[in-house]
């Protein structure tokens, strides 16, 4: 509990509620949702027409991500390397993306692929109008780089892991 009785829910931020959205986007946001339900209810079709109407609405990187790991699982490798890489042209910060795309690449053994789409989102200049990953959303490049690091200390690379986890604590 807080430290005036209340519950640390109650301390948090508050979250922006969905209606604080614009209309567009606010519809992308709930075909998103209703994607990634089908998606796990196994019902593709319907989840591809979803994460189509997500990213028609608005959504953005989220929706790639999830509509890229649909074409993975379908074995569409190609088709979900594309999406992963419109994602990041519209949201080039958007971390968790850049993540998902590196494990997907992970994934299908291509390590040096992974390497190459953590070290295009975190060069100097990718974070905001940062520099050296000193910018305004430091909890961004914070992401990439522990998710790089993760990827180096799986490939075994544990000095390198142990770098990158450095820099990403320094922020």
């Amino acid at each position: 509990s807080g430290a005036a009785g209340g519950s640390p829910l109650s301390e948090a931020a508050p979250l922006s509620p969905l209606s604080a959205l614009s209309p567009l986007s606010a519809a992308g946001h709930l075909f998103q949702c209703r994607g990634a339900l089908l998606h796990r209810a196994g019902r593709l079709e319907a989840a591809r027409a979803a994460y189509r109407s997500a990213v028609r609405h608005g959504c953005g990187a989220p929706a790639f991500v999830g509509w890229a790991l649909l074409e993975e699982e379908a074995g569409e490798h190609g088709e979900a390397a594309g999406l992963f890489s419109r994602g990041a042209d519209l949201e080039p910060e958007h971390a968790p993306l850049h993540n998902a795309h590196a494990a997907f690449a992970e994934r299908r053994g291509d390590t040096d692929g992974a390497r190459s789409i953590f070290r295009a989102a975190c060069r100097p200049g990718a974070c905001g109008q940062a520099r050296s990953f000193v910018g305004p959303d430091l909890s961004r490049c914070s992401a990439l780089l522990h998710g790089w690091g993760q990827f180096e200390q799986r490939a075994g690379y544990e000095r390198r892991a142990a770098v990158l986890f450095e820099r990403a604590a320094r922020l």
